[in-house]
């Protein structure tokens, strides 16, 4: 599978935690178009037995909106690992456009290393105690923080219209591409 947005890159990160019902989301922009299947996320918990999943949601003007997909309930919470999830169904990713990544959590504080090359900021929601819903709409954050690193997520999916030729590719992208078609 081939990275479609995003990265699970933490190194030179800062931490931050997410306490007990909360859903945060970070934008970030697709470097290829394709169909994504599974999304993954650096996580360290401070206790087992929690709900964790990971979502997209689009862009609606610089915010985040409706919901694209879901994943599964993440197994294997309590130890420091970058965990990976099935989404409940496949979403087309279109390249150069923005989505919003993140996760919807309860039942016990969540802590997470933010990404430190990535573009700053997350933004999030308190939800009501044992959720396991998404929200959908995102709707307006209870929290915006602009200036920590973005959450350590990532989509991955099979590649749209082939292997992608080097002359056509440029930039940041062009490494996570390469290596995906390797």
């Amino acid at each position: 599978m081939a990275v479609l947005i995003g990265t699970t890159n933490t190194a030179g990160g800062g931490t931050t935690f997410f306490f007990d019902a909360a859903a945060s989301v970070t934008r970030r922009q697709a470097v290829a178009s394709g169909t994504a299947q599974t999304m993954s996320m650096f996580v360290r918990v401070s206790a087992s037995g929690m709900f964790v999943k990971l979502g997209i949601w689009a862009d609606s003007a610089g915010a985040p909106g409706a919901l694209l997909g879901l994943t599964d309930q993440l197994t294997g919470l309590g130890a420091e690992a970058t965990l990976t999830a099935n989404l409940a169904a496949t979403v087309a990713i279109t390249s150069g456009t923005y989505y919003w990544l993140g996760f919807v959590a309860s039942g016990a504080t969540f802590n997470t290393t933010l990404v430190a090359d990535a573009p700053a900021g997350y933004r999030g929601r308190n939800l009501t105690a044992g959720t396991t819903t998404a929200p959908d709409p995102f709707g307006s954050p209870d929290f915006n923080n602009s200036t920590d690193g973005g959450l350590a997520v990532q989509v991955d999916g099979t590649l749209s219209g082939g292997v992608l030729s080097p002359s056509r590719i440029s930039g940041p992208s062009y490494a996570a591409i390469r290596a995906a078609n390797i």
